[in-house]
């Protein structure tokens, strides 16, 4: 399995991750398995982020293989300030095309 992600001021589109994006290889995972993933925001961003001055938005993307393609699912969401959460914005699943 494959993971590429994005960290933005910016409103995200799932073209977004079709950009040039470094990709992490997670290696194999079976079913009920759970992996734990750490996405970095710079500092200065950080800090105009928390005092409600600046939007924040992540999208991610699951990449892997199957026997008839490859298969990818992702997520964009948005850092709210009030709850201090990520809300999910999209989330989707791609299918190979037979």
């Amino acid at each position: 399995m494959k993971a590429k992600s994005i960290v933005s001021t910016k409103p995200l589109s799932k073209e977004s991750l079709k950009e040039s994006l470094p990709e992490f290889n997670l290696g194999p995972l079976l079913p009920h398995m759970e992996k734990s993933y750490w996405l970095f925001v710079d500092h200065s961003i950080w800090d105009d982020v928390s005092k409600g001055d600046t939007p924040l938005f992540i999208a991610i993307y699951f990449e892997y293989p199957s026997m008839t393609g490859s298969n990818g699912y992702g997520m964009i969401s948005e850092y709210n300030t009030n709850s201090q959460i990520f809300i999910n914005k999209e989330m989707w699943i791609d299918y190979p095309q037979v």
